[in-house]
This record gives C-alpha cells, structure tokens and sequence, in this order.
C-alpha cells in the first residue's frame, strides 16, 4: 500500500540509489523493491547511517574480492627456479602398462575436457608408442605427458595407489610431470617453434592447477598460443564453401569447426585469467551470447551446431557482462540486470536441450557426466553472481538473499553428488575451486557485515553455507592443490576479523570504513595490487619490505579529530594482526 503522507526530503534509499523519490512514506521505489521499513526507518531518522554503511560494505567487499580472492589467490604466484630445475628421474615410475593405463583414463574419464582440442584419439596412441623409452623431446612427446598430468591430477586416490603404488605420493609426482613439460619447452625454444601441438599442450594443461601454480608462464603462454590460433583462424577464415567441393566441403567444414571449439575454449580461459596486469586478451573479440567470432563471416555450410564448448563460452561471457560492473565499480540498471537474467534463463533452456539430445540411454558415459556437471555449475555460479549484484545495489532483502542460496545449496548438492556417485575428481577442476573461494569469502564477509551492523538476518544461514563450503574444499587433496590452504588461510583471518571487530569499538562520528579492520582489509587489497604492478625496479621507489608501514601512511586520517587522536592505537592492532595474518601468505608458493 502507498503512503499517505509526503517527506520533506527523499528518503535515504532513493538516495543513496540515484533514483528520483516521490517522497512518499513509504515510497514506490521502496515499495516495489520490498524495503518499506527501511524507508519508513529513513524518514524517522533510524538506522539510515546503517543503511549507507552496509551498502558501501558490500560494495567495498566486491573491490576486496575483484583483487585479493581473484588476483591474489589465483593469479599472482609466479613460476620459482626451483620448479624449472627438474629431472627425469620420475619416468623411472612408469613402464608400457602404466603409460597406456594412464591414457585409456584421461580418454574414458577426462575427454571431454580435450576432445574438442586433440581431434584424434586413435593418433594419440600412436605417439604414446613412439615416444616410450626416447629420450627426444618433441611437441608429441610432451603432448603425451601432459595428458599423463591430467590422469595423474583428477585421479582418484584408489585407483592411483593400484595403479602406481601405495608408496608413490601423486601430488610430488604431478609437479615432477609439470616442471618437466616446462622445462622441456623451453629445451624446444617455444617461442620460436610454434605449431598446433603446442596449443593442445597449453589447453591439456589449462584443466589442472598448472595455471595457478605458474601464473606469469601460463599468461605467457596463453599470448602465444592465441597469437597463433589467430593466425589459423584467419588463413581458415579466407576460404568460403565457393572455394571448395564435395569431400573437401565436409573436410573444411570439420576444421573450420575443430578451430572454433579451440577459439571458444581459449576464449573463456583468457576470460578466466583477465585482470589489471594482463593487458592482452581474446575474450573481448566474441561477443556475449553470439555463436560467431567477430572474426567469422562465412555462414552456410559452416554454421556451426552448439557444442559444449560453446555452451560453456556463452555462459561465461554472461558472468563476463556481470564481472565487468564489480571490476569498474559501475552499478548496473535494473533493465541490464534483467536482460541479463532472461538470458540466463534462455541458456538454460539450451543446455538442458543440448544434454537431453546427447542421452542416448540410462548409461550416461564418465565424459558426458562431466559435461553436465561443468554446464549446470556455470549456470548456478553465473546465477549466483547476478543475484548477489542485486543484493548489493537494488535489493538487500530476503528475495534475492534467499535466491543466492538456493544457487549456492544446489552447487553444494552437486558436489556431494559427485562423491556419492564416485566422481568426486569432477570437483577438482580449478574452475570450481575459483568460483567457491569467492563463494566462501563473501559469506564470511557476510557475517562481518553482521557484526557491523548488528544484524543478526541471515547470520546463521551465513555460517551454515560457508561452512559448507569450507568442509567440500577440505575434502579435496591438498597436496595436489596449495591454493586449498591459502583459501582457507584468508577465510579464517576473515574470521578472526571478526572477534577482532567485537573487541573494538569506534566513536559514531567515524566511518565504519575507517574501523581498524577496514584498514586490515584496505591494507590487503593494496598490498596485492601493489605487488601485481609491474614497474621496473630501475623506475620504482617501492620496496617491498617496508610494504606496510608506507601502506599505513598512505591512509588519511584526516577524517576527524577523533580518528587523529586514535591512529597511534590503530597501527598497533594493524601491526600486531598482520605479524599473524599477513595477506603475503597467499602469494607464496608452498607446494
């Protein structure tokens, strides 16, 4: 129902929204997005300071994740000398049997993950032969171990032990096959001979960890592979179906479509590894939604049906559209935000088609189980990201709290399916990991909210989900994965930030931004940024040492006279929680 009477100012969510106000009480705005008593609250001069504060809390947390959980977990430990300074003694491990066990696995378990890359199996075979007991490296060769890396990553722990040995320990053995590949490219000097097997290696690759363990390499890597691909694409791209005839037109039409699937695949892992510091990019050139590259402007005969790949693109490409507004800090408008949703809706629709049509009975294959699971988890964590932006500028209330989780105990229950049905190697594909961190630490952050506001909606469904979460993380193997421990490195300080907020109070005329923790957290996000900018020493002043204490000098407080008087004792709190906690701990390397 409107309200009856009229404000002499707009009330504090319009405001602090940017949108017009009928200065109602409550108002339409409000009404329409569920917020009334805040409205009601705002016109009679209760909590709207709260209000505010917990908006640019929320809004401050998408910049915290944006640059510490995306780029300081993930995207900034470079490659050591140490793990280039390989040997071969590990092959000392395998004999024929091995070798072809190994790859029968990756091809019954995993091809999904490379079909669309390696085009054929049957040749695969044939190399693995060829390359037993040589001591040459050449692409095939590294092709072959690099499809060993992924037997020996996703792996169940059983089956390896059978397989290999009880003695064997998989995670030293996966780093040994890794640091050899990389190694052993730099013998071939990569740089300078290119060709497609390096970009089947790179995209084998790409579905482990390698691409957080070797951060700076595989960026490196991911330029000159898709500096080459854009090479076929175009030699590809200038033959039409007037040029060709008969069998050729079917021959053309396959690697027109062998090249795309390769497109659509490094597309969305350059997407994935976008930040600040990588300035170059192929993401960009494929619109959202759009089954053709810009690239492309054949039509007929080679018109390309939807596959997998492409599926998994275009889902992504609408998380790239939400991901765009958290890394500018723009705030969308509602009609962006329900574009976004019917299309959403609408790809869904398409992927429940595209799997029907591939279930050709009950006995649905090891590699199309994966394709769900994969498909279905984008669409939920790509859900999950648009409701979570609504949350935060639109509508902080139950509705769309209450649809993150739903999203978020629907990928919960996809997890613990994957265990129950003996796929449990299906959550060790790094995306998932990726997605989860940001999934743990914003309910972490949640309850910190909480505790700021002292609110206490939500708090207990907060602690359930990330503890949730916390406990799927645990059950992978950490010695395959060191980005486990730094994730749950961050998500116990951010708790323990919290016991620190309850301990300390600040006068009401200070921003809560201004809070010690705030500043731990600012401290954290300028850290990383700080390390990720790649100035050479020759022009930098920087020294990382005393990263903190310049950190600290570099904050105003000058806010008010209160908080100048406070400064002394909030660098020591500052001081004494980093000494335990310092955010450094996520970016060393610890395998």
């Amino acid at each position: 129902m409107l309200g009856s009477y009229k404000s002499r100012t707009v009330c504090h969510e319009c405001s602090k929204r940017k949108i017009k106000c009928d200065r109602l009480i409550p108002c339409r705005n409000c009404i329409k997005r569920n917020l009334q008593h805040r409205c009601i609250e705002s016109n009679n001069g209760v909590s709207s300071v709260d209000a505010l504060d917990e908006y640019e809390l929320y809004k401050f947390y998408l910049n915290y994740e944006s640059v510490v959980v995306d780029v300081g977990l993930f995207k900034t430990l470079p490659t050591s000398n140490e793990q280039l300074q390989s040997n071969d003694e590990f092959k000392l491990l395998f004999n024929n049997e091995v070798y072809s066990k190994l790859l029968d696995y990756t091809v019954t378990n995993l091809g999904c993950l490379y079909f669309g890359v390696v085009q054929d199996i049957t040749e695969l075979y044939d190399i693995l032969h060829k390359a037993i007991g040589s001591d040459d490296n050449s692409y095939d060769d590294l092709l072959v171990w690099s499809l060993i890396a992924l037997a020996v990553y996703f792996m169940d722990e059983h089956t390896f032990s059978d397989l290999m040995g009880p003695a064997v320990a998989r995670g030293k053995l996966y780093h040994s096959v890794v640091n050899y590949i990389i190694k052993s490219l730099y013998d071939l000097n990569f740089v300078e001979t290119l060709d497609v097997r390096f970009l089947q290696i790179v995209a084998v690759l790409s579905n482990t960890i390698f691409l957080f363990e070797h951060n700076n390499l595989y960026n490196n890597l991911l330029i000159l592979s898709m500096n080459l691909l854009k090479y076929y694409k175009t030699s590809i791209g200038k033959i039409t179906s007037h040029d060709v005839t008969g069998r050729n037109t079917i021959y053309l039409k396959l690697i027109k479509n062998t090249t795309n699937k390769i497109w659509y695949k490094f597309a969305l892992l350059d997407y994935l590894q976008s930040n600040n510091s990588k300035k170059f990019s192929i993401h960009t050139e494929i619109s959202s939604l759009t089954n053709e590259p810009v690239m492309v402007t054949d039509v007929d005969p080679f018109q390309e049906a939807e596959s997998f790949d492409l599926l998994c693109w275009k889902i992504v490409s609408l998380d790239k559209d939400i991901t765009h507004y958290i890394a500018e800090a723009r705030k969308p408008t509602l009609k962006t935000l329900e574009t976004l949703e019917k299309n959403i809706q609408g790809l869904e629709t398409t992927v429940k088609l595209f799997l029907e049509s591939n279930k050709r009975n009950d006995n649905i294959s090891i590699n199309s189980s994966f394709e769900r699971f994969l498909l279905k988890f984008f669409i939920h964590t790509t859900k999950w990201k648009l409701y979570r932006i609504y949350y935060v500028h639109y509508d902080n209330t139950e509705n769309s709290f209450n649809k993150m989780a739903y999203h978020t105990r629907i990928i919960i229950s996809q997890l613990v399916k994957n265990v129950k049905l003996k796929q449990g190697q299906f959550n060790k594909f790094p995306i998932v990991l990726f997605f989860i961190s940001k999934m743990i630490t914003f309910y972490t952050f949640a309850k910190l909210v909480n505790s700021i506001e002292n609110n206490r909606n939500h708090n207990d469904e907060n602690e359930e989900l990330s503890s949730d979460l916390v406990e799927l993380l645990m059950s992978l193997p950490m010695s395959l994965n060191p980005s486990l421990e730094k994730v749950i490195f961050l998500v116990e300080k951010l708790n323990k930030l919290i016991q620190l907020f309850n301990k300390i109070r600040i006068a009401d005329s200070i921003s809560i931004l201004k809070h010690p923790v705030m500043l731990i957290l600012q401290n954290d996000i300028n850290t990383i940024n700080l390390i990720n900018n790649k100035i050479p020493n020759l022009i930098s002043s920087a020294n990382l040492e005393s990263l903190n204490d310049s950190l600290f000098d570099d904050y105003n407080y000058d806010n008010n006279n209160a908080l100048e008087n406070q400064s002394t004792s909030f660098k020591l709190i500052i001081d004494e929680f980093e000494l335990k906690y310092n955010i450094k701990e996520i970016i060393r390397y610890s395998a």
